[in-house]
């Protein structure tokens, strides 16, 4: 029996988002689109793994790419965004 899951109203779709501090790369041309409940993000220290947090928070702007959450743009219009 196949039993399907509910579909998440909050979609997070990141299309080829980089984000530079002067001269240094932290995250590199990064993409997904998931639209699950709960995510999780691992990695080494140093990896980008509070970047990328602060990015989807809205906290700090991309360098360059898109970033939206339940299609909001957070960069942009982080009000809504945290609705």
């Amino acid at each position: 029996m196949n039993q399907s899951l509910p579909q998440s109203t909050c979609r997070i779709v990141v299309d080829d988002v980089s984000y530079r501090v002067g001269e240094a790369t932290l995250l590199h041309s990064l993409s997904f689109d998931f639209d699950q409940q709960r995510i999780g993000v691992v990695g080494r220290n140093g990896s980008g793994k509070s970047t990328l947090a602060r990015l989807l928070c809205g906290l700090i702007a991309p360098s360059s790419g898109s970033l939206t959450v339940a299609g909001v743009d957070v960069s942009s219009d982080r009000h809504n965004a945290i609705r």
